[in-house]
């Protein structure tokens, strides 16, 4: 999967994401179904997390590369981003 960051200067990221992490209700277990996804968190090739580098409209530093589900879904991502994610439940893929 083709890493969605885009720098300031406005170049693509050139990194895979190599490993995602979804964030929401889990089952105890820390496995999370695909209806309870609240976020995706993505690591670069490149840049592993972008830490630092996204700066959502409050202009404050974001400490990690995470997305919503719908934000994915926009683009085109959303099913390579789960099918990343080791935290996953079976039920939910």
């Amino acid at each position: 999967m083709q890493c969605p960051y885009t720098y300031a200067n406005g170049r693509q990221c050139t990194g895979e994401v190599y490993r995602a992490r979804a964030y929401g209700k889990h089952d105890g277990c820390g496995r999370v179904e695909r209806q309870n996804i609240r976020k995706i968190r993505l690591w670069c090739s490149d840049r592993g997390d972008h830490v630092g580098a996204i700066r959502p409209s409050s202009l404050v530093y974001k400490e990690r590369m995470e997305f919503y589900p719908d934000q994915l879904e926009g683009r085109g991502l959303l099913a390579e981003a789960i099918s990343l994610c080791d935290n996953i439940s079976k039920a939910g893929r």
